[in-house]
């Protein structure tokens, strides 16, 4: 399933969104007003490959987010607010192979924060 809700208004996502939505593969949320991302929202997306959310306002990624995002390919989370980025965020990610996330706010990263990715 292909779900394109870019550049519209949205401000936050409800953690039931995807109850209902198993199948998504390819999610573009890019250039809206998300602030935050709560790590239950794609907890039942194992499918989830593509995930687009740079232009949000989004300021940190919690660190199991995408526990249960086996098969995510590709994440652009560019030119958000993000903070930092916890070690273990991308462990269970190995089939990752873009991950963007210049233009935020990022002062440092521990030594084996992308080892799995």
């Amino acid at each position: 399933m292909h779900i394109d809700v870019s550049g519209n208004k949205i401000n936050s996502i409800q953690p039931d969104t995807s109850i209902y939505n198993k199948e998504f593969v390819f999610l573009d949320l890019k250039i809206n007003s998300i602030n935050g991302v709560n790590p239950s929202i794609f907890q039942n997306n194992s499918w989830l490959g593509y995930l687009d959310m740079p232009g949000n306002k989004i300021n940190s990624i919690q660190e199991d987010i995408f526990i249960n995002n086996t098969e995510l390919f590709f994440l652009d989370l560019k030119r958000n607010s993000i903070t930092d980025v916890h070690p273990s965020t991308f462990q269970h990610n190995g089939w990752l192979t873009h991950l963007d996330m210049s233009g935020n706010k990022i002062n440092s990263t521990q030594q084996d924060t992308f080892i799995h990715t």
